[in-house]
């Protein structure tokens, strides 16, 4: 468990809550020292025996150091790690000779019923904005191709107010201890138009808002300082009430999309 997830409430005064019932306070009693650990027993490199991550599947214990190699490998050779898993072996070569295999999500044919459509002639959405990015999620389903999945997050940016929102695919690298490998996790919601309405009224004053932030010292002249880009792109913004939402990791949500689109 990372520190930035410790609970802001003291644990005290957590455990003083929990004694109103004798159900929660046993509960507690069970799990207060876990939740409010901030050493890293949970997540990290196998080479500390007291750690432990799904993104290096247990065989042989891996390193930083050696995590390191492999992603400047597969940097010189354009492979983008999110939808990858790190799996270290024991070489043929001998006992100290070690392989390293990267096991590939979305390569597999368990996809087919799924992406039943090979033709791409029936595929579903109100535009062809919304087409070309469900053709691009097929593609980096069917090959493993995760370019695939920036490029439906192009379209995705470019279609604004749809009546349903949904993104699926290896998303947030939270999780990974080094910051690279992907969490599974997609979402399906629908717009609520009357809250969009209210919450994008900030949006429209957003000039007015970021010149008045304290690290913007020419607000008289209405200029923004260092910290701002030179010049802010309006989000478009949209409230979603959500239908489904499935992730390998705690669902808190979503902030895409996770590259720079020009």
């Amino acid at each position: 468990m990372w520190k930035d997830d410790v609970r802001r409430i003291p644990k005290a005064s957590f455990a003083k809550i929990c004694e109103c019932r004798p159900e929660t306070e046993e509960l507690f009693s069970e799990v207060g020292t876990a939740m409010y650990s901030v050493a890293r027993l949970r997540y990290g490199y196998s080479v500390v025996p007291e750690c432990a991550s799904g993104f290096y599947p247990v065989n042989e214990p891996i390193a930083k150091e050696e995590v390191d190699s492999v992603h400047r490998f597969m940097q010189n050779n354009q492979i983008l790690p999110e939808n990858t898993r790190l799996l270290k072996t024991t070489s043929e070569f001998g006992p100290n000779s070690v392989s390293y295999e990267f096991r590939l999500a979305s390569a597999e044919p368990g996809w087919k019923p799924t992406l039943q459509s090979d033709s791409r002639l029936d595929l579903p959405g109100e535009n062809e904005t919304q087409k070309q990015m469900i053709s691009s999620v097929i593609d980096c389903f069917t090959t493993g191709n995760h370019e695939q999945f920036k490029e439906a997050q192009k379209h995705w940016v470019q279609d604004h107010s749809p009546s349903v929102e949904t993104v699926i695919g290896f998303i947030e690298i939270y999780q990974d201890s080094h910051g690279i490998w992907g969490s599974w996790e997609g979402i399906v919601a629908v717009g609520n138009k009357e809250q969009s309405r209210k919450f994008g009224e900030p949006v429209k004053r957003y000039s007015e808002f970021l010149v008045s932030l304290p690290w913007n010292a020419n607000e008289a002249q209405g200029k923004t300082g260092a910290f701002e880009v030179s010049e802010f792109v309006k989000p478009d913004f949209t409230s979603l009430d959500t239908l489904g939402f499935t992730k390998s990791e705690s669902p808190a949500g979503l902030n895409l999309p996770n590259l720079t689109i020009e």
